[in-house]
């Protein structure tokens, strides 16, 4: 124990040199809003800790630094060679824009194809088998709805109308949809848009989440009468049959959610403002705490394998195995509410003016720079890594495209 504790803290102490170092880079630049000049990007099949990050291009071409906004409001979907773009750009640039995932170019990349929509898309679509879902607009605009949209040929093949002041929150895995179409109940359709069953939970605050037996939700209290419940009243957590909606076990939230729900290790998981709480799939029963679980939440989960990932209150990047008693991995250096992104042992995630990565096999060795954004400013979104490519939406540039600086692939 004393060993681990030695190692977390001369890490942190080579942390703390690190962002020293680079914010006396940082200073001495001046932000131009201008790409820096990249070497070749290669086709990295993974992150590798000793790799460089280099800018290769953003979308679309005319969003380059020019005007105030921010396209690009939620991370991409991806699926094969497709990267699913949400975009929020104003009457006649709303909708999702699908790009090539394996495109080689150093500048904006043409879209294959725009999915138009009315209302600006605000949240990251889905993807499910050949079919793309997304929700458009935010609660309070009206003819809002969950389209789905076939991606062969960009033709809707369903859509579910949602009310005004609905959530409209929803999940997808293979053979169940999960959305909030009305302000207090949720339906649970199957791929081809029709109902499987229909129940009043609430309303939903998170996205839900689905397994093959289970959905998991964060949700207010039904209302009363017609009439909204007040907030005080607080957040549940709750586990649902996925075949017919019945409630398993609902737990009250110990202050705000603000992370999950997602399903690791035979797990429930969520992140609130008090620390991190989970519920086992089978019964729903609360489980013993983690190392973890006093330590306060700020962002979103990043999950893969049997690792969470997230930013705490004081913006540390703190990198947990869920199986572990206690694995508990803190470094410095997150901005704002974003989530981090796993990629195999590597953790990357977005600094105020830098792209950070560190070795999740080497508890002991410090993060450093993988990538500047001095010339470029904060990112509006979490990193989403695939097929050998980083992207963030960014305020000003829509969606920016980082790959492993290298020889290119001939």
């Amino acid at each position: 124990m004393r060993s681990q504790l030695n190692n977390w803290l001369r890490m942190l102490g080579a942390v703390a040199l690190a962002v020293a170092s680079h914010a006396c880079c940082a200073t001495a630049q001046t932000s131009t809003g201008t790409p820096p000049s990249s070497p070749q990007v290669a086709q990295a099949a993974t992150l590798a800790p000793g790799s460089q990050g280099a800018f290769q291009w953003q979308f679309p071409h005319d969003q380059r630094g020019v005007d105030d906004v921010t396209m690009v409001q939620a991370a991409i979907a991806a699926q094969g060679n497709h990267v699913f773009v949400p975009l929020a750009g104003g009457a006649g640039r709303n909708g999702v824009a699908c790009l090539e995932a394996d495109v080689q170019t150093q500048t904006s990349p043409p879209a294959a194809w725009v999915y138009k929509t009315s209302h600006p898309v605000v949240n990251t679509p889905a993807v499910l088998g050949e079919m793309l879902l997304l929700v458009d607009g935010r609660a309070g605009d009206k003819s809002r709805h969950l389209q789905c949209v076939r991606i062969a040929d960009q033709k809707p093949a369903w859509q579910v109308a949602i009310e005004e002041n609905a959530s409209g929150q929803f999940g997808a895995q293979a053979g169940a949809i999960v959305i909030q179409s009305e302000h207090d109940a949720i339906r649970c359709l199957d791929e081809e848009g029709r109902l499987i069953w229909q129940r009043r939970i609430g309303r939903l605050t998170r996205p839900p989440a689905l397994g093959e037996s289970r959905i998991c939700l964060v949700h207010s209290a039904p209302a009363e009468d017609g009439r909204a419940r007040p907030e005080t009243d607080g957040e549940h957590c709750t586990l649902l049959r996925r075949d017919n909606g019945d409630t398993l076990a609902s737990h009250p939230a110990p202050d705000k959610v603000v992370a999950g729900p997602v399903m690791l290790a035979g797990r429930m998981w969520v992140g609130t403002g008090r620390g991190l709480r989970a519920f086992e799939l089978e019964r729903g029963e609360r489980v013993s705490k983690h190392p973890a679980a006093e330590r306060p939440v700020r962002s979103d989960f990043a999950a893969s394998d049997n690792r969470l990932a997230f930013l705490d209150d004081r913006q540390n990047v703190c990198a947990i195995d869920v199986r572990a008693e206690g694995d508990v991995a803190v470094l410095t250096g997150g901005h704002g509410n974003l989530a981090p992104c796993i990629v195999g042992n590597s953790l990357v995630w977005s600094g105020e003016d830098a792209i950070w990565l560190a070795d999740l096999a080497a508890p002991g060795s410090p993060p450093r720079v993988w990538a500047d954004l001095s010339w470029l400013g904060a990112p509006a979104t979490s990193p989403v890594w695939h097929r050998g490519r980083l992207y963030l939406g960014v305020p000003r540039w829509g969606l920016v495209s980082f790959g492993v600086a290298g020889p290119a692939p001939k």
